[in-house]
């Protein structure tokens, strides 16, 4: 099993599936604020080293053979889906918000 690091916006181009044994999305008010304060105390850090990124946790996956073809991969969540959906929300949201101011 091999271990690789990825860029948080490296996401957006992967397909995700969230299997139905899954959990439903669980994460409160409480648990994005957590994120969110963990992201901003880590970009306002006065002495980063060089290379040094914000690390968000594992997110487990397995490629979807039955979902998956010749033009796409789909990776089932094993863990970490209430972060991935999370982090789709909050990119989605700003996503809208800068097509807002800029749409005209």
């Amino acid at each position: 099993m091999a271990l690789n690091i990825k860029h948080i916006a490296d996401l957006l181009q992967y397909n995700f599936n969230i299997p139905d044994y899954q959990r439903g999305y669980r994460w409160e008010k409480k648990h994005v604020i957590n994120l969110l304060d963990d992201l901003l105390d880590f970009s306002e850090q006065q002495a980063k080293k060089e290379g040094q990124f914000y690390c968000l946790q594992p997110l487990a996956v397995i490629k979807n053979k039955d979902l998956s073809n010749s033009e796409k991969v789909v990776y089932d969540v094993i863990d970490g889906q209430q972060r991935l959906t999370t982090i789709f929300l909050l990119f989605s949201y700003f996503d809208n918000i800068r097509s807002f101011i800029f749409s005209g």
